[in-house]
Parts: C-alpha cells; structure tokens; sequence
C-alpha cells in the first residue's frame, strides 16, 4: 500500500508498506467510506501525518486525524483512518449564499439544495485544485427545509433523508438519487458464489401487513367523506405474518392544481392557460383561496387571491406585508413566466381527487411493499476466486440475487455496505438488504437536528404563526383545538381546517358516571344535536388533561406557544431578512437552554443603528451567551470571554471615553475605616473601593512544580494614574522581610537594618526600595544573588542615605539598579 505526500506542490510516494488483511475499505450507502490500515514496524518509525492519503479504486484516502501508534519494545504497531473525499464535506460549514447565515430555511427541489452544498465546498475547497460538481441530481418537487448550524456532510444527509434519496461523494463528483447502484446480474448461491451467511433483524424496521393510508387534509371538504385523503386498506402478506394494522399519513399528497404561469402582466396578476375549472365556483364555504409558490422569487410563500377571472384565466393575488414592513409581491419580488405554484383551500373537481388518490395508492404501496416484511440485513461473504476469476468489482448499491435453500430466500436486493481487503481486493463482507438503514451522520446528528428542525411543524406553519395577526385563526394551517366546556345544544360549534371545538360529556352506565371527550366533525358553524356521525370520541388523540383542559402539540397559551418540549413566545423579533425571523424568547425543555432575541441600538461610528441581539443561557454547555451583530462574548466556568469591535464604553475622570470588552466601574458611598458602611468587617478595619477586584492562588504542589498565580494579566497595559502597594521600615526595626505582596518599601530606620527580598519569587517580580535614613544591608534566604554593574555580589547595602535600588528578578538573580539623588 502507497502512502503518498504533497511536498512543495508535487505528489511523492512516501512509503510502500506491506498489509495483511488486517487493512480494509469500509463503505456504508450515504455513510461511512474508510480505509482502516493496521500493521506493525519493527525497530522505526513510519513517518506519517495528518494529510498523508493513499489512492484506491479510483479515489484518494486521507489522514484527517492524528495518527494512532502505540510502541512497545521497540515495536511499533499503527491503528490508522485514510478517510474518503466526502468527510471533508464535514469540516465546512454551511452558509447561506448571500446572507452567509448559519440558521435559516430554504424551498427548493433536490437541486437547489445540492446546489447550496456544492456552493459552500467551492467556497473552501473550490480553489485546491478542482470544482465540486454533481454528475446527476434527481429531480423533486420542491419544499422547505430549515437548516440549524449544521456542517456540509449532515446537511447533505439532512437532504437526503428529506427527499427519500442517497448520495456517493467521489473526489469532487457527487452523486444524488432515490437509489444508487445498477443492475449486474449477479447470482450469490450459498456453497457456490458464497461461503458465508447471515441474517440479521434491523430493529428500526417496523412490520406491516394492514395499511390505512391518509393524504393530508389541503383541500378537501366535509363533502369528501372524510377529513383528509383516503382510499382503502392494502394488505400484503396478511397470510404469512398475520394481521399487523397501521395508519400512514401522507402529508404532501392532497387535491391539487400543479400550475405554472404562463404569463404575467404586473407584479400582482398572472395567467395560467393551463386552468381547466373556474375557481370561482370551487370556493369553500367562507374560505380565501390562496397560492402557494414553489418556485421563483415568491418561492415558499402563500398568498390570498383577490380575484380570478374565469375567461381570461388571471388570477389576482393580495400583497402580504409581514411585521417588518417587508411587502411581496412588488416589482422586485413577483410572478415570473415558469414559476410553479398549487392552489389551496379550494374544493377541487373530482378529477383532481381522483389524480391524488391514485398518487396515494402509488405512494402508500412502495411503503406497504418496503415494510410487509421484516428489515433484514443477510451478511455475506462471496468466494472470492470466483470473483477474481471475472475480474468481478462490487460497489456500493449494485443490486444482486441472493439465493439460500436453508433460509428459504431467492430474490433480487441491494448491496448497502461493504468491507473489502486492500491485499487482496476480490476478498469482501457485504451487508444486503433493500432498507437503507439510519447512516453514521444521522445517528450522531439526527436526534439533535430533529429536535431543532421541528419546533415547529414546518416552515409554512412557522410563517404564518409569527408573521399574521395572532387572533386571526385564518392564518393557522394546523387545526386550533378550542375547548367548549360541556356540551349543549344551543352552541354553534365549528369544523374546519383551522378550527376543532371539543366538548366533554358526561355519561352514565348503572351506577357509574364518567365524562368523555368528543370534538365536532359535522358542518361549520351550526348547532347540533350530539349525534355520534357529527362528533368523533378523542380517546387518546392527547396526551394532556389538566383541570378539565386539553393541551395538545401547538398549545396556545397567553401568547405562549407549546410544542415539542419547548416553550416558544409568539413575540417576533423583526427584521428585513426573512431568515432572521423569530420568536423573542425560546425555552427548549429537551436540550436545556433559553434563547432571547431582541434589538439593539449602537453606535457604527457614524450614527446610532439597530442590530440583532441573541442571547443564551445554554445549560448544555453552562455558558451565558450574548452574540450582538455577529460579534459575541460568553461567560462560563472558564471566565469571560468577549468579542467586540465597540465594547462598554465609560467616560474617564479626563474627559476620555474609553472602550472595553470587560468594564468596572464602581460607584459607591463608602468610608475609609469599616464599621460605618460596612459594618460586617472588623470594626476600623481599612477599606478601598476599585473597579475591579483580582485576587489568584495556586495551592498545586505537585510533580511539574506549581504555576504562578496572577491577580491580573494584561497584554499592552495602560494605565492612568496607578498606585502602588506601600510598605515601610519603621524607626528602631532592625530586620525587614518582604513577603508576596512587596512592591514600594520606605525605609524610615535610623538604625542600621537587614532586608531580605522574598524567597522563591516570580520571574519578572520587581520591588523598589527608598532609603530614606541610615544603612540598609539588602540580603536573600534562597541564595539568589545580585546583579550590579556586570558583578554578581551575594550582598548589597546603601552607602549613603536618598539611594532608590530597584529590583527585578530575571529568573536566575536580582537585576540592581541604584538611583542617587
């Protein structure tokens, strides 16, 4: 095996090292893609380092990590990761192109979104040598996806997961498709092609045989029989597991128009030549039709229609101006010739029904024939001569025939990972299947993504919460359930998609008396009589009952909304940018943090402007936050850390105005002597006020020795007016001792007097002495001599009286300096 360098430019072979079987590719569809090397080297070292790759079916392999080598009796043994192209899609993050936001939602098909990955990795890596590029990208129809400060690689796997696909990354090519691999014709016959076999239960697979299938409830009326999409059960191998029901819900499918517009005359007006019905006469009772766009500049937003005019096939649609004053459509943002839209809260005519019950059955069967049978993973190993004898090469996703008479199996599925010997590369493990089971970034990332990505129910929920009047029920897409209390007949009570009243009643059986929960699915806005065909029994449809009070997901209460373990204001922070929308104040229960969001009024250096305040109190990491126009400080167990071009900002006693990350500044009504203020102190003990206060110890006295201990550390120090700590020799001492804390020393001694610098001081420390009377013999007890003009003396004293010796410990002896005056 090659291991390879780039020195100065140029591709050099470093080492040619022997492996064993010990050394294996490893590849998961959409997951992991490695080569593991271990191997042994007896008396030296490899030299090998952090992008050091070796090449391997057509794709390079890298060290992205510190190399793992153990030594033993002057053996070396090597456990090394050479990893694949696409984990450097890991160590770039996600921007969106123009804003450069790390949190924001996008509508797009699978290609807008590729196109954003691909983006980012040219950003970074475009420059190295190639462009990132995709050689094929299916084509989908288009929806949001919120995306959470996330990497490329999660992203790209959040993509995937969101439109039912799988990626391969190879160099700089990346392949995205429902499905990749191709067809070989291969037979694997146990005792043939195969000298090994077994059958494992994915436990993430769940078995069906008995499927009710639902679309979403867009678009159909209590007409239709039913509150959403529907058609009848599907069985599948009801004999061979028994009955096993499920529901299965559909959301994206419903009655609709797939329009485009054919042409548009203004920023409000657009032609669609392709409308076969009148609009006007499929309007649900009292309800707005609107158009949602999924495509173009108006892409992901919805908007009221005005007016329709059946002969001409225009539709007028209301302008919509969220609570930044940010209007759309306008003559920048508008209806383009091409762009792609549905129609909703419309009855459609039967044809279109009849359209999405078929998609319903297409799509409610590929889930049916997917999970009527149990997730089975068959780990094989096939015969590797025969393999080498066809000069065979396997690949991730290629679709083979398994056939074992023991097991009772003989059908066609997909190879999802493989293990494959670099010495002798016919030589595999494959794992089979036709379920693509959760990959490696979705079982490190996916439980924190999901939780991220769905404290709403979806990103058009999201706008319209937030961004329309909060009592108008109109603008919510989920029903908003309204409790009624008890039932009674001389109530109007409401069915329809924005609104559900529920009611409890109470029932008697013999001598028990129990209430029962029911909401109304009979006509909107009626009294009724409680007949069982206009109420449905909610039975555990919630899973909250407080005080005779239904909570459910999206619970509405004093402008606070509940959902998914979180607490969420429906206080909107606003801004131009759509993506910076969100709620002021944020609880998250699951990962345990508070999120406020607030604006901020600073000074730019030319005039006062409002910027985006965020702040955390993050029991994750046990920080408190505060990111203020991109630019952030944190306290934590660590200390304070702050980021600032501005800062705090304190006018000086000299007029100055001084700025600071950190700023202390104390303004207090205290006397000198304690007890008067301060009466907790020793009485008449002395007291100061500072800014602030910096006190260090390090009581460590361990191997390593201890580290010194600052009460303050400064890099580029400015000072006004500093004030040293002062010590005096009184009249009659004859012995002084200077201790951790001596920094100015006035000698007032009329008698001769021994001073002794501090024993075992810090490099750099620095004490100055005035002798203002009679001889001072200047000593240490640690030995530490003196340095006074080039000589090195063991003892020092004063010859005459108004000497200033200043010194400095340089780490090795006292630096003397001696000022006559």
């Amino acid at each position: 095996m090659k291991i390879y360098r780039i020195i100065e430019g140029v591709k050099t072979e470093l080492h040619d090292i022997e492996v064993d079987g010990n050394t294996e590719l490893n590849q998961k569809i959409s997951g992991q893609d490695l080569i593991r090397a271990r191997f042994t080297s007896d008396g030296f070292m490899y030299d090998l380092q952090i992008g050091d790759y070796v090449e391997f079916k057509d794709a390079k392999y890298t060290i992205l990590e510190e190399p793992q080598i153990k030594k033993s009796q002057n053996a070396y043994s090597y456990d090394i990761q050479f990893k694949s192209d696409q984990y450097l899609y890991n160590n770039v993050q996600l921007l969106n192109p123009g804003t450069e936001e790390i949190e924001f939602v996008h509508f797009g098909d699978a290609i807008d979104m590729v196109s954003i990955v691909l983006n980012n990795m040219n950003r970074v890596y475009g420059q190295q040598g190639g462009t990132y590029f995709a050689d094929f990208v299916e084509q989908t129809e288009g929806r949001n996806i919120r995306f959470n400060d996330v990497n490329c690689l999660p992203a790209l796997d959040q993509i995937a997961q969101e439109f039912g696909c799988e990626f391969i990354i190879k160099g700089y090519k990346l392949t995205f498709r429902k499905k990749i691999g191709k067809e070989t014709g291969l037979t694997f016959r146990y005792k043939k092609e195969l000298r090994g076999i077994e059958r494992k239960t994915i436990q993430n697979g769940e078995l069906v045989t008995v499927l009710y299938p639902f679309g979403s409830d867009r678009n159909v009326t209590n007409e239709y029989g039913s509150k959403r999409l529907k058609i009848p059960k599907l069985q599948k191998n009801v004999d061979v597991f028994g009955t096993i029901e499920r529901a299965k819900v559909f959301e994206d499918i419903y009655p609709r128009l797939r329009g485009v517009v054919s042409s548009a005359s203004d920023y409000r007006t657009f032609t669609d030549t392709s409308i076969d019905f009148n609009i006007n006469d499929q309007l649900m009772g009292g309800a707005t039709a609107k158009v949602v766009f999924n495509t173009g500049d108006l892409a992901g937003r919805e908007y009221e229609v005005e007016r329709y005019d059946s002969n001409s096939k225009k539709i007028t649609i209301i302008p919509y101006t969220d609570d930044s004053d940010f209007t759309t459509p306008d003559s920048v943002f508008k209806p383009r010739v091409g762009d792609k839209y549905v129609l909703i809260d419309i009855k459609m005519p039967r044809a279109y029904i009849d359209n999405a019950e078929a998609e319903l059955l297409e799509a409610a069967q590929e889930y049916l024939d997917t999970y009527s049978q149990p997730n089975v993973i068959y780990t094989v190993q096939p015969h590797y001569p025969e393999l080498r004898r066809q000069q065979i090469n396997i690949e991730l996703g290629d679709v083979v025939t398994l056939v074992d008479e023991d097991f009772g199996i003989e059908f066609e599925t997909r190879i999802l990972a493989l293990t494959q010997k670099i010495n002798n590369e016919f030589e595999y493990s494959l794992e089979i299947g036709n379920q693509v089971t959760l990959s490696y970034f979705s079982q490190v990332l996916g439980d924190q993504q999901e939780i991220r990505n769905d404290i709403y129910q979806n990103t058009q929920y999201f706008q319209e919460l937030f961004n329309r009047v909060f009592n108008n029920v109109k603008g919510f897409s989920a029903p908003l359930y309204v409790n009624r209390g008890e039932f009674s007949a001389a109530n109007y009570y409401y069915n329809n998609q924005n609104r559900r009243d529920y009611v409890f009643r109470t029932i008697k059986e013999g001598d028990q008396e129990y209430k029962a929960w029911y909401y109304y699915i009979g006509e909107d806005h009626q009294r009724a009589e409680f007949i069982e065909a206009n109420w449905q029994l909610i039975g555990d449809s919630f899973e909250i009952l407080a005080t005779e009070t239904l909570l459910a997901q999206n619970a509405n209460i004093g402008n606070w909304l509940i959902q998914n373990g979180q607490i969420v204001s429906q206080a909107i922070y606003d801004s131009d940018d759509e993506t910076e929308i969100e709620p002021v104040v944020q609880m998250n229960g699951n990962e345990g943090f508070i999120k406020f969001v607030t604006k901020k009024e600073v000074w730019n250096g030319f005039r006062m402007v409002s910027v985006k305040q965020t702040m955390f109190l993050d029991g994750r990491t046990g920080e408190i936050s505060i990111d203020i126009g991109g630019l952030r400080s944190e306290f934590s167990f660590e200390g304070l850390i702050a980021n600032t071009e501005v800062g705090q900002e304190i006018l000086t006693p000299d007029g100055k105005i001084g700025f600071g990350g950190v700023v202390g500044n104390y303004d207090g009504n205290l006397a000198n002597r304690a007890g008067i203020t301060i009466p907790y102190l020793v009485y008449g003990q002395e007291a100061f006020s500072a800014g602030v206060i910096g006190v260090a110890n390090n009581s460590y006295t361990g191997p390593g020795g201890t580290a010194p201990a600052y009460g303050g550390a400064f890099w580029g120090l400015k000072s006004f007016g500093r004030y040293r700590g002062i010590q005096k020799i009184e009249n009659g001492q004859n012995t002084f001792y200077c201790d951790e804390h001596s920094e100015l020393i006035s000698a007032n001694n009329q008698v001769d007097c021994n001073l002794y610098l501090p024993k075992n001081p810090y490099e750099g420390r620095e004490i100055i002495v005035r002798a203002n009377y009679n001889r001072i013999d200047f000593r240490t007890e640690d030995g530490i001599k003196f340095l006074l003009d080039r000589n090195q003396v063991a003892n020092l004293n004063t010859t005459q009286r108004d000497q200033r010796f200043t010194f400095t410990y340089d780490g090795q002896k006292w630096l003397t300096n001696i000022q006559r005056f």
